[in-house]
């Protein structure tokens, strides 16, 4: 309940997807698509075909078992914004829930109550259950392969390294950052002073299994993956990583709870040699470590999100420190039997104080223009041209996706695709034209009848905006603004290309304008 009323209360369910977002959305949805009727067409040319349509298909710079599990999920409950966000709400809410379970068997059911909670409400947290982000999911399904690891640690059978394995592909086909759980065996080994371990076929079961069923991927698809790095390899962006993560955890969790992790953390390590210790501990610190080093080494992004996996064994460890202080309290005093209580409210206290705060999602204008496109489109013609900014020209395609139930029957343009050109990313955008006129002659070559235009006035904005502008300005008998929505700050006009709205549209051109880019898909 809790979780919902953050989302609600953070405007979710009434705001357009952000950037990644659209695509994990759009994915979800096109494998939905695919089991539920499309099985008879080949999976390449079903994507081909999708992509053109609605081109924010993400599989591809993203691995595709997320994108199962979504489809499944909107097999059950439909794909609704209210639907998918349940999913994200339903990943904290088991995230909390193994979270309680696992300390509750450790310490006090108070501390783990308030350990599950601060997990939930973090701001971090909030922010990707506020969203369809892969995060999430993938946090849940890292702790999970952390426990199946401590049950490792605990009995040495195969079939708890086996249990990991298929955990750790899991993760590792979920997102690319799931690799870190190949770090999470060797920190195991050095801080649980297993070296035994080393000598067990068991141990290395992992190597083989989870080689054959990621390696593959990643060979083909590291090209197009890696040209999503922000950064370059190297001891300048280790330096830095390891700055940033610090001072975004120190942020989102507040420095009582990093301090008492740290606390835990440095106890779990430097214990007595004869001294045993709780295989759990070992798996958090292991998990909490291995996280942290691939954040530190892998250049693709400095970004709160990278670092949800490790909050949760962050969290072990917290409540770890939290007991030795405790304990070292009640050795002070021991006829005071309310320092446990204490103790877990002045944690709690100091995370509200410092971090506390609702996650809000902004909402543009985007949705409710989209309702409008079906209202002025013909049955020859379902064609839109999206000049928006980077930030909501993958949202338009996501609300134009969801709004169609022929799918897939419109074709979602974008701008940047038709009037721009470059790179990966937003930063190497260059226009493609360079006269209004060029501009008037691609939309007309198209012909495309619709445009969903917002421009802010901001001058980093692209430049075919811009150019859109101008050429309404220039030669105003060939455009009307059908409607004018009030977003944030800045108006969507819907606008109709006058020649082009009883112009059928031209299939084969626009299914070679968006085609797919990636997977070698030509």
């Amino acid at each position: 309940m809790l979780i919902v009323i953050l989302q609600a209360a953070s405007g979710a369910y009434h705001a357009e997807f952000g950037n990644d977002e659209a695509a994990h959305y759009v994915s979800g949805l096109m494998v939905h698509d695919y089991l539920k009727g499309g099985l008879e067409t080949s999976p390449r040319d079903f994507l081909q075909n999708y992509h053109s349509h609605y081109p924010v298909i993400g599989i591809g710079h993203w691995p595709p078992f997320y994108y199962l599990v979504e489809a499944v999920w909107m097999l059950f409950f439909g794909i609704s914004r209210t639907a998918v966000l349940a999913l994200s709400a339903a990943g904290t809410f088991v995230v909390g829930i193994v979270l309680y379970r696992f300390l509750e068997q450790r310490y006090a059911a108070m501390a783990a109550g308030v350990a599950a909670v601060i997990f939930c409400v973090s701001l971090v947290v909030q922010e990707n259950t506020n969203t369809l982000m892969i995060d999430i999911p993938l946090t849940l399904v890292c702790l999970l392969a952390m426990l199946s690891y401590v049950r490792y640690l605990n009995s040495g059978q195969i079939r708890d390294s086996v249990i990991f394995a298929i955990l750790a592909v899991a993760a590792i086909m979920m997102k690319g950052n799931g690799a870190s759980l190949a770090l999470l065996p060797p920190c195991a080994v050095l801080i649980g002073r297993r070296f035994d371990l080393l000598r067990k076929l068991s141990f290395w079961i992992p190597v083989p299994i989870v080689g054959v069923l990621t390696a593959p991927w990643y060979l083909y698809t590291y090209q197009s993956t890696s040209r999503g790095f922000r950064y370059s390899w190297g001891l300048d962006y280790l330096s830095a990583s390891n700055v940033a993560n610090a001072q975004l955890l120190l942020f989102y969790l507040g420095p009582v709870v990093i301090a008492l992790a740290l606390l835990g953390f440095v106890k779990v390590i430097l214990r007595g040699h004869k001294t045993p210790l709780d295989a759990g501990l070992v798996g958090a610190g292991s998990l909490f470590t291995a996280v942290w080093a691939f954040q530190s080494l892998v250049p693709a992004a400095l970004e709160p999100r990278y670092l949800l996996p490790l909050v949760p064994p962050l969290l072990i460890l917290s409540v770890h420190g939290l007991s030795i202080i405790w304990e070292w309290l009640r050795g002070f005093k021991p006829s005071i039997n309310s320092w446990r209580l204490i103790a877990v409210l002045l944690f709690l206290a100091s995370f509200l104080i410092s971090s506390w705060g609702i996650a809000t999602k902004s909402s543009f204008g985007v949705i409710q223009a989209v309702q409008q496109i079906d209202e002025h489109t013909t049955s020859t013609n379902q064609t839109v041209l999206i000049a928006m900014d980077s930030s909501l020209e993958p949202a338009a395609v996501a609300e134009i996706a969801m709004a169609d139930n022929n799918r897939p029957l419109f074709f979602a343009i974008r701008g940047s695709r038709l009037l721009g050109g470059g790179g990966f990313n937003n930063f190497q955008y260059i226009p493609r034209f360079q006269t209004v006129a060029e501009v008037m002659g691609a939309i007309d070559e198209y012909n495309i009848p619709l445009i969903l235009l917002r421009n802010d006035g901001n001058p980093k904005n692209w430049e075919h905006i811009r150019r859109i502008e101008q050429a309404m300005v220039l030669f105003p008998e060939r455009f009307q603004v059908i409607s004018k929505l009030e977003g944030k700050e800045t108006p969507i006009r819907l606008v109709r290309v006058r020649g082009n709205e009883t112009k059928p549209a031209d299939i084969d051109k626009l299914l070679a304008l968006s085609a797919p880019r990636a997977l070698a898909i030509k």
